[in-house]
């Protein structure tokens, strides 16, 4: 598998997508609250303990971007099955590291890499040193890759106009967690394949969810601004919103720019009831080709003139047979968010 690689600037956000594969899982030990602030010298406990469940020990291992070990220690369960540093404890590396960034992550001891579950991660930068990899090559190092998602704008799939879109939702106490995330401010917000109105939705959340970050489409825009959409996940459903419907809480000024690679809306029409006429021509006195079934969208697929007076569609006839024909335009509604143009038949 290629493995896209994000800049620099978007790796701090990237820790996220570890935390992913914890949750919803039974762990073999967690870092409750655990909180380690990373540096070029060592790194500080700002709080939170381990604690130890279905393991007898931890491996805590730092490395740097060449995949140099700086730090290494096996933790042993304690008595009461909690381990903490104390707050603002400093531990120093014991080899002096080369380039960044810096690694910091404690995985349950297995007798393979493949066994090991990971308790916690955090990627730190230190600015003195060359860079000399990134998240995804010292994840490889540490035996994490499967941990990682890319951040590729990648989407759910899109959603037909006559299907109900997935609802997802996340786990607000893991999310609140994280350094920067963001709240849906406004009830049934569509997820999208892409960023922009334009492009098919994927999914609906609900007003409160809480929003994984993965990505912006614009590091140029204002984080308040309505041209802005984010990349972002919910329920393992990953789509893009739009900012003016959310609140943003934290830091997410290491959020990568992301490709929006998604599905233009195709132009639909929707008829109401069941059993209006569909007719093999564009006029009131031709024959009819059935009484379609009503409270659906069907694909347009023409019009006849400049403006268009008749729809030319693909529908579904009362009897479940498909066929094409015509509809008034003032007998139908139209959908197209995207402004798609329609052909003139026969051209």
């Amino acid at each position: 598998m290629k493995i896209s690689r994000p800049p620099m600037a978007g790796l701090i956000g990237l820790v996220v997508l570890f935390l992913l594969g914890l949750v919803g899982t039974a762990a073999a030990a967690t870092g409750s609250d655990l909180a380690l602030s990373v540096g070029c010298a060592g790194f500080t406990s700002r709080g939170g303990s381990i604690l130890f469940e279905d393991t007898d020990a931890v491996l805590v291992r730092a490395q740097d971007g060449a995949g140099a070990v700086l730090y290494e220690r096996r933790i042993t369960r304690p008595a009461d099955g909690t381990f903490a540093w104390d707050d603002g404890e400093r531990i120093t590396w014991t080899t002096e590291p080369e380039f960044s960034p810096i690694v910091v992550s404690i995985v349950s001891e297995a007798e393979t890499i493949a066994e090991q579950e990971l308790v916690y991660l955090v990627v730190g930068k230190c600015t003195t040193l060359p860079s000399a990899g990134d998240l995804y090559d010292v994840a490889a190092d540490l035996g994490l890759l499967a941990l990682i998602a890319e951040v590729d704008g990648t989407t759910a799939p899109s959603v037909p106009p006559d299907v109900a879109p997935p609802r997802p939702t996340n786990n607000t106490d893991i999310v609140e967690t994280l350094a920067g995330y963001a709240i849906v401010n406004t009830d049934n917000l569509f997820m999208r394949s892409g960023a922009g109105v334009e492009y098919t939705p994927v999914a609906v959340v609900d007003g409160g969810t809480r929003l994984i970050v993965l990505g912006r489409s614009d590091a140029d825009l204002a984080d308040f601004s309505d041209e802005l959409w984010w990349y972002v996940e919910a329920g393992g459903l990953r789509g893009w919103v739009n900012n003016q419907f959310l609140a943003l809480r934290g830091d997410l000024r290491g959020i990568p720019v992301v490709p929006s690679l998604g599905e233009i809306i195709a132009p639909t029409i929707y008829i109401g009831f069941s059993g209006s006429l569909m007719r093999v021509a564009p006029f009131q006195s031709a024959n009819i080709v059935c009484g379609v079934q009503g409270d659906q969208y069907y694909p347009l697929l023409a019009r006849d003139t400049r403006p268009a007076n008749w729809y030319y569609v693909e529908a579904t006839c009362v009897d479940g047979t498909v066929a094409h024909g015509w509809f008034e335009v003032d007998s139908v509604l139209l959908f197209n968010p995207a402004d798609v143009i329609v052909p003139v038949f026969g051209e």
